[in-house]
């Protein structure tokens, strides 16, 4: 997972990437998939330090709305969720269609351990993204699962809160603590992956964390970091196919098309055509 939105953190995005309806030199191709679609160097260079999620929702958000949810950041920030909550419902009213609000919104339930409330809040967030808001989807997926019965309530929370641990010895204890008794977390598998510095170990944390069918963003950083290790190992062409792949692929998220995008450019830049 690579983080929640609004108040407390701030990631990357993408806008969609359509599919090239005209033919395109050689020169100016970064990848050319199986299927004959192609990257061009164009598009890849367009993305920058970060996903534009304003760009999901409606354009122009009512001033009003806006001030309704800083005060709920703030109130937020200071641990009081129940003001919290109504300030981003009252936000909410008045641009319906605005996903910081909801998304803030999830969380706080879940501090208050309203597990249901949290999941309705992230499953609506995730109707109107499909292509993910955040950490949206990677919520709802392991909420499910801890409704389901497959991990332990408050699974979740932990991880979230894991992710952003500076300390990395405390993250991993954290992560490794969590998969010792629920190793069916595909979250927990991505963060330890990103903790590995053995090549093998990584894979094996990428392996586990496939294995439980993840949801999409999850699934792709796994892909991602599977990637990494393909280019060190010296499987470089490898390596661009798949990030290639998952760039292109229309059920990559946001984020996930933006990170290989990201990756994809890093590893062909030395390899691109001079003019």
């Amino acid at each position: 997972m690579i983080g929640p939105s609004g108040c407390r953190w701030i990631l990357i995005s993408i806008a969609v990437l359509s599919g090239c309806a005209h033919p395109t030199s050689d020169t100016h191709i970064a990848f050319r998939a199986k299927d004959g679609r192609v990257l061009t160097w164009d598009e890849v260079n367009k993305v920058g330090g970060e996903v534009n999620y304003e760009a999901v929702g409606p354009k122009k958000i009512p001033p009003e709305a806006k001030a309704l949810y800083e005060q709920g950041c703030r109130a937020a920030l200071a641990d009081d969720h129940r003001l919290a909550i109504s300030l981003f419902e009252q936000a909410t009213k008045i641009a319906p269609g605005w996903l910081h609000p909801i998304n803030d919104e999830a969380l706080e339930y879940m501090l208050l351990d309203d597990w249901d409330q949290a999941e309705k809040l992230y499953a609506r967030v995730c109707d109107l993204a499909p292509r993910g808001f955040y950490s949206a989807s990677v919520a709802l997926d392991h909420l499910r699962r801890e409704r389901e019965g497959t991990l332990p309530r408050g699974t979740y929370l932990r991880l979230f809160y894991a992710a952003y641990d500076p300390d990395t010895i405390s993250k991993s204890n954290t992560v490794r603590s969590i998969l010792n008794k629920s190793p069916a977390a595909p979250m927990a598998w991505q963060l330890l992956a990103g903790l590995e510095n053995d090549n093998q170990a990584k894979l094996h944390a990428i392996s586990e964390g496939l294995k439980y069918d993840p949801d999409p963003e999850t699934k792709g950083i796994l892909l991602m970091y599977q990637a990494e290790v393909l280019r060190d190992q010296g499987h470089e062409k490898e390596a661009v196919q798949l990030l290639g792949g998952l760039a292109m692929d229309p059920r990559s998220t946001m984020q996930v098309e933006h990170l290989s995008k990201l990756f994809l450019r890093n590893i062909l830049e030395g390899r691109r055509p001079s003019h």
